[in-house]
C-alpha cells in the first residue's frame, strides 16, 4: 500500500501573553470592538433571495445604509460567531453568523469525521507526502449556497457561478486545461505545506493544497533565495505570480472565478455560503493599484505581508511558515428596491479589508538542536565520501603504477637471466619489487 489515511482536529485558543507582547501591551484580551463589514447582512441575500433580503433588512433589522454595511463586533465574535435577533410579531428569531474560524467539536469537524489521504512514497519517492484525498474528497465539492432554502419566488443565482439550489456541485469551474500545471481545478493534489519529498533543490517549484481556499497553489524558490533560522539553512518559497492574476491576464484563472482586479487569489464566495468574500495578501500586496485607492491607510510591505514557507532541503521539511492572507468583502453598488435605493454613493469594485492574519509555524529550539545532529551526520557523510573518493584515487594511482611496472618487467626483458642481471641495480630492483 502506498497511502496513509489520517484525521486531524484543531481549535483556536486566545494567547493573552503573546498578544500583549506583540502589541507592546496595548491589547490583552480578544473582546476588543472593531467596526468592519456586516457579513451577516451580505450572507442573507444568497440564502433568501433579493426581495426577501430587502424586506428583512429594511423593516426588521437595519434601517440605514451604514448599519447595513457595517457592524461593531469584538474580535472574539468575528472569529467564533454571533447571533442577531429578529422580533417578528412578538416572536424572537435568532439569525446566526458562524464566524470566520469557529471552534467546533470533533463530531462537527470535517477534518475529523472525514479522512485525508497522502502517499508515502513506497513506489515513487518523488510522490512522498502527495495528497490524494482531503476531507474524504479527491475532487472538492460543496453544497450550492444560492437558493438553498428554497424560499418561494426568491431564488438568487448569479450567472457567473455554476449552480442554483441545494445540490452538491464542484467548487471551481470544471473545464480542464491541459496547458497549465493545474489541469483540473477541483483535483486534490500537492502537499499540505508541512513536509515535502526529500531532496528539495534550488529553483524548484512546490505545489501546496491550501485548505483555507480549497485549491492547490504553486510556490517557487525565486532567485534561488536561501535563508537561515536557528542555524539551519533553508530555501524560501513564495507563490508564483500567476496566482494573483485575474482571468483577463491568466485565462485559466476563470475557473477560480477571479474576475476582479489583480491581487485577489481566492474567490471565497462558493465556500462562504455565497457571501462575496475574497482572499488577498495583507494590504493588497502585489495587487492592482485600484485596490489601494478604494481604502485609506494601507501600506503593503513585502517583508511584513508576503506569504512564504522556508524548507530545509535535505529532508524537505518546512521549518518556518508564514501563511499570511487578508479576507476582504466586496461592497455592493447601488441596489434599487421599490421606493428605496441602497448605497447610492458606493463605488463599484471597492473591496474592504475585514481582517488579515499570519499563521506562524516555526521549529522549536529543541527541534532545531535535534535537527542539527542530522546536519552533522550529513556533513560527516560528505567528508567520508570525499575521503573515500581520495583513497580510491590514490589506490587507483598505485594500481596503475603497479600495472605499468609489471608491463615494464614483462616487456623489458627477454628471459629470467636478463632480469636477474638487471636487478642488481638497487633502483631498478625497488621498482620490480613494487610490482
Amino acid at each position: 500500500n502506498d497511502t496513509l489515511a489520517y484525521r486531524e482536529h484543531s481549535y483556536f485558543v486566545f494567547n493573552a501573553a503573546a498578544t500583549a507582547e506583540r502589541t507592546d501591551g496595548r491589547i490583552t484580551h480578544d473582546r476588543v470592538p472593531v467596526t468592519t463589514l456586516n457579513l451577516l447582512f451580505y450572507g442573507m441575500r444568497p440564502l433568501i433571495g433579493r426581495a426577501y433580503w430587502h424586506l428583512a433588512c429594511d423593516i426588521l433589522l437595519w434601517n440605514s445604509d451604514f448599519k447595513r454595511l457595517f457592524t461593531n463586533r469584538t474580535v472574539h465574535e468575528y472569529i467564533t460567531g454571533y447571533t442577531v435577533d429578529i422580533n417578528l410579531l412578538g416572536f424572537r428569531i435568532p439569525i446566526a453568523f458562524p464566524g470566520l474560524y469557529p471552534n467546533v467539536s470533533r463530531s462537527e469537524d470535517p477534518n475529523w469525521t472525514q479522512k485525508s489521504v497522502m502517499r508515502v512514497g513506497a513506489h515513487d519517492l518523488d510522490q512522498t507526502y502527495e495528497m490524494t484525498t482531503w476531507q474524504g474528497m479527491s475532487s472538492v465539492e460543496i453544497k450550492c449556497p444560492w437558493g438553498s432554502l428554497n424560499v418561494p419566488f426568491a431564488a438568487y443565482c448569479p450567472s457567473k457561478f455554476p449552480c442554483c439550489g441545494s445540490k452538491r456541485v464542484p467548487v471551481w469551474g470544471t473545464a480542464r486545461n491541459e496547458s497549465v500545471w493545474d489541469v483540473d481545478a477541483n483535483l486534490v493534489h500537492g502537499r499540505n505545506g508541512e513536509q515535502f519529498a526529500p531532496g528539495v533543490e534550488k529553483g524548484d517549484e512546490l505545489v501546496i493544497f491550501n485548505d483555507i481556499i480549497w485549491r492547490a497553489l504553486r510556490f517557487q524558490n525565486a532567485d534561488e533565495e536561501e535563508v537561515w533560522f536557528k542555524g539551519i539553512k533553508m530555501l524560501r518559497f513564495t507563490p508564483v505570480s500567476t496566482t494573483f492574476m485575474n482571468a483577463s491576464e491568466h485565462p485559466s484563472n476563470a475557473r477560480y472565478y477571479q474576475f476582479g482586479p489583480r491581487g485577489l487569489f481566492g474567490n471565497l464566495t462558493m465556500i462562504e455560503q455565497g457571501v462575496p468574500l475574497f482572499a488577498s495578501l495583507p494590504h493588497f500586496l502585489h495587487g492592482d493599484p485600484r485596490l489601494l485607492e478604494g481604502v485609506k491607510g494601507l501600506a503593503p510591505d513585502k517583508e511584513l505581508h508576503q506569504m512564504h514557507i522556508d524548507v530545509e532541503p535535505i529532508l524537505g521539511q518546512t521549518m518556518v511558515e508564514h501563511v499570511r492572507a487578508q479576507v476582504n468583502g466586496q461592497l455592493i453598488p447601488g441596489e434599487n428596491w421599490g421606493w428605496d435605493t441602497w448605497f447610492p454613493h458606493v463605488q463599484s469594485g471597492t473591496y474592504v479589508p475585514i481582517a488579515w492574519f499570519d499563521m506562524i509555524s516555526e521549529i522549536s529550539d529543541a527541534g532545531a538542536d535535534e535537527f542539527k545532529q542530522i546536519y552533522t551526520a550529513h556533513a560527516a557523510e560528505q567528508i567520508f565520501s570525499w575521503f573515500g573518493a581520495a583513497v580510491a584515487l590514490i589506490c587507483s594511482a598505485l594500481l596503475a603504477l603497479a600495472v605499468h611496472t609489471r608491463y615494464y618487467y614483462r616487456d623489458g626483458f627477454q628471459d629470467l637471466d636478463d632480469a636477474q642481471s638487471y636487478a642488481s641495480n638497487d633502483e631498478t630492483d625497488n621498482r620490480v619489487q613494487l610490482a
